[in-house]
């Protein structure tokens, strides 16, 4: 799905513009052409492209800030000393690393901090849309 996003792109009175090919291989298998738009409500080949590419760009932040934790945690060594480095409790954390709940930015800042040579990597795979809406360097 985050190959098939990247192909779009939100314009101001909410259709969806495909700017490059794209394939969703669903069900059913989807193939978009450059030039094609999505309005909300309507359906193509039994989808509704719009509800499906909006649904996926609310989501795409949170698994990169799921990401961002989890592997945060892992160059700790534990989820518990990411909490301690963090200053937050651990059920605090784990709603972070669950993708329950956004963090407040500066502790997803300080995460960040510890990742910083990892971003490239992180990134990949996800929009830049998605990445700049939370105001991450990259």
């Amino acid at each position: 799905m985050q190959k098939f996003i990247k192909s779009f792109v939100r314009q101001p009175d909410g259709t969806w513009l495909c700017t490059e090919p794209a394939t969703w291989d669903g069900p059913p298998r989807v193939q978009v052409t450059p030039g094609a738009r999505f309005h909300p409500g309507t359906t193509f080949m039994g989808v509704d492209v719009a509800k499906m590419l909006e649904q996926h760009a609310k989501e795409e932040p949170q698994a990169i800030v799921q990401r961002i934790f989890v592997r945060a945690a892992e160059r700790q060594g534990s989820a518990a000393a990411l909490a301690h480095h963090l200053n937050v409790t651990y059920s605090e954390l784990r709603t972070y690393i669950s993708g329950e709940a956004m963090p407040p930015e500066f502790i997803l800042l300080r995460a960040v901090n510890l990742l910083i040579d990892e971003l490239p990597e992180i990134q990949r795979g996800f929009s830049q849309r998605a990445w700049r809406s939370l105001a991450l360097p990259g």
